[in-house]
């Protein structure tokens, strides 16, 4: 499998954490989160897993953070999936929320709520236009999308934070949020 990028990748108390994407397309498509620890001779090995997340769907976000884990998968809805990641050796799904569309980037506000940037949705799997969210995961095994905001729908907005987190500036002090928007359906008119 493949990494998304540098957040499926985190190293914690001496172990490395990584979430993978494998396959290519369909029911091929597979999603796994490892854990590996330096053995001798500077060789990784991996001592703990869990495999099989969301087959058939594609990996779009992934975090790390100190015990826990989340995840962000695609096919026709947005599942985010927490995970339990206290022992290396029994890492473990805790909990899963559908909601449309998907989220690309993953940000912590706190220990207990994640702010994300991704794509408006439909229960149909159509995508457009960008989307934020934020997750209250303080009950670890239910989160909740507490608050959602979209730009745009059918295309017609996008954001370099949707693929790029220097694109993205969350200012804690003030509770601000900062990101470039291309909205090009106010460019197009009807006779």
């Amino acid at each position: 499998g493949f990494a998304i990028n540098q957040f499926a990748l985190s190293e914690y108390q001496g172990y490395l954490r990584i979430a993978t994407n494998s396959g290519f397309w369909g029911d091929e498509l597979s999603n796994a989160v490892y854990v590996l620890e330096e053995t001798g001779n500077n060789l990784l090995q991996i001592v703990g897993s869990v495999e099989g997340i969301a087959n058939g769907e594609d990996l779009y976000a992934a975090r790390f953070m100190g015990t826990r884990g989340y995840l962000v998968t695609f096919e026709q809805t947005d599942p985010l999936f927490t995970l339990d990641m206290s022992d290396p050796a029994n890492p473990h799904l805790v909990g899963e929320l559908q909601v449309p569309g998907f989220s690309t980037y993953i940000h912590p506000l706190d220990d207990d709520h994640l702010l994300t940037v991704g794509e408006t949705g439909d229960s149909f799997g159509s995508t457009g236009g960008v989307a934020l969210s934020i997750f209250d995961v303080s009950d670890f095994a239910n989160p909740v999308r507490t608050h959602y905001f979209s730009i745009g729908d059918n295309w017609s907005a996008s954001s370099a934070a949707q693929y790029n987190h220097k694109a993205f500036l969350y200012y804690e002090p003030m509770e601000l949020l900062v990101i470039p928007i291309m909205k090009w359906a106010d460019y197009y008119y009807d006779d």
